[in-house]
């Protein structure tokens, strides 16, 4: 019989700061006598410091490197006179995480999509064949999957794995990151820090922080965006940026792409509604009466959510069992459910006479 394969899971939730980053921020917040007696010190710094804050930097760049590959996509085309040729396409990856039979790997799906044979190069040179497990086409990423037991023993032991952290930490404001990958339009690394944080990305059934840095680099970049404790918190896609700024690196905040990776690399369908929704700030729900709950700002054509009969403008108070408040409540209870049931969701919905309860039932849809 077949070995039974365990799922992969990635821990979802994480506290607004956690206790090691609260650790941190309190020792870096220290008083102005303090910073007056540190000066009174006259303590000088030259060029040999500089040199070590860089060559730290570099330790941290060094040590992600190991979960780096790159990702050779062969590709058959037809020339104008019926010539069958194949191309080829190299990208950036990196090996996110393993079962006992696999390793996991991130990609862009726009660079794997078209090409029929995909290649996997590590660290120490080997290569692998590599098979997509899953995609999810809002943030335009890919899980690729490579056998361990096609590896050999020395590249397992050589491999590295990208560590997840937080982009919901309200100390990342200002704080300094590394970008990797192809920021530049080729592989290479910068250095910056994260300069906003506040623009929120609506698509169907998601919404994403978008993370933007004073990087300037390709508005074709691609790669991640790490912390200075080693820990990846933005995935980089130019995707959304003004014109205005098209060129500075921005990335989609990990926190919110967590769940499409545990769905990825376990092969399960992404559950579809089809709703874009915003939070209702309780100072509105106060002042203009407002039902607590998910604002529906649009509609998907043809989604479920629109052959339910869900408008825009309603308000989601519950789904099934579960209150929603705010729509990370909505993407976790969403995340539960599976193509194909039937669910109850109830609204309120604003008539003449103000708020009116509403119930529809929605059969859950995939993509």
């Amino acid at each position: 019989p077949e070995e039974k394969i365990e799922k992969i899971e990635i821990p979802l939730v994480t506290e607004e700061i956690l206790p090691e980053d609260m650790l941190e921020h309190e020792e870096a917040a220290v008083t102005s006598q303090e910073v007056l007696n540190s000066l009174k010190n006259e303590m000088q710094l030259d060029t040999k410091d500089y040199q070590k804050l860089y060559q730290s930097i570099h330790s941290l760049v060094l040590g992600i490197q190991n979960a780096e590959v790159t990702i050779t996509g062969v590709s058959t085309e037809v020339d104008l006179f019926q010539g069958v040729y194949e191309s080829e396409a190299k990208s950036i990856g990196y090996i996110f995480a393993q079962n006992s039979a696999e390793i996991m790997i991130l990609a862009e799906y726009d660079t794997v999509l078209k090409n029929e044979n995909l290649e996997i190069t590590f660290v120490d040179g080997s290569k692998e064949k590599a098979t997509i497990r899953g995609i999810d086409t809002n943030t335009n990423l890919a899980v690729l999957v490579v056998n361990k037991k096609d590896m050999s023993l020395s590249t397992q032991d050589v491999i590295g794995f990208l560590s997840l952290g937080s982009s919901s930490l309200s100390t990342l404001i200002a704080s300094p990151v590394i970008a990797m990958g192809t920021p530049l339009g080729h592989h290479s690394v910068v250095y910056g820090m994260i300069t906003s944080m506040d623009t929120v990305i609506s698509m169907p059934d998601r919404n994403y922080k978008l993370l933007t840095t004073d990087i300037y680099g390709s508005s074709d970049a691609s790669g991640i965006l790490m912390d200075m404790n080693g820990k990846v918190v933005g995935i980089i896609n130019q995707s959304f940026n003004a014109k205005e700024v098209e060129n500075l690196i921005s990335a989609l905040g990990v926190s919110e792409i967590k769940a499409a990776l545990q769905r990825m690399s376990n092969g399960d369908a992404n559950s579809y509604i089809g709703i874009k929704g915003a939070d209702i700030p309780t100072e509105v729900s106060k002042t203009k009466e407002v039902p607590v709950g998910v604002y529906v700002t649009g509609i998907e054509m043809g989604s479920p959510a629109m052959e339910a009969g869900i408008q825009s403008g309603d308000i989601i108070i519950r789904m099934d069992k579960s209150k929603i408040v705010s729509f990370a409540d909505y993407g976790k209870v969403l995340n539960t459910w599976e193509p194909g049931e039937t669910k109850d969701i109830y609204l309120m919905r604003k008539g003449q006479d103000g708020y009116k309860n509403a119930k529809v039932q929605i059969v859950v849809g995939s993509w």
